[in-house]
């Protein structure tokens, strides 16, 4: 499913390209509630990099340039299930 904001209208479009806003309102809530106004998720990506065992993905802005170092520009979705992100919420470091 994609999910699709512009500005205060969120769409959940299906492979076959309908709509299901209308179905899943706790979805539309949550996309209304994130602080970019525009967006589009693929959720089967993130669902794809979750079962592969990644440790997540990453997204950024059009237009924004590849740099070291922190950004707002690009973001993060992590996968609670992979074993870096575990240790990290644990605050440990486990040595190889």
């Amino acid at each position: 499913m994609l999910v699709l904001r512009e500005r205060q209208t969120v769409h959940l479009y299906t492979r076959d390209g309908h709509d299901w806003a209308e179905r899943f309102p706790g979805i539309v809530d949550l996309a209304l509630a994130l602080k970019p106004s525009r967006f589009l998720l693929d959720s089967e990506v993130m669902v794809a990099a979750c079962n592969l065992g990644f440790e997540g993905i990453v997204s950024k802005r059009k237009g924004s340039r590849c740099r070291s170092g922190r950004s707002p520009h690009w973001l993060k979705s992590k996968n609670p299930n992979s074993e870096a992100v575990r240790r990290e919420t644990a605050g440990t470091e486990t040595k190889p």
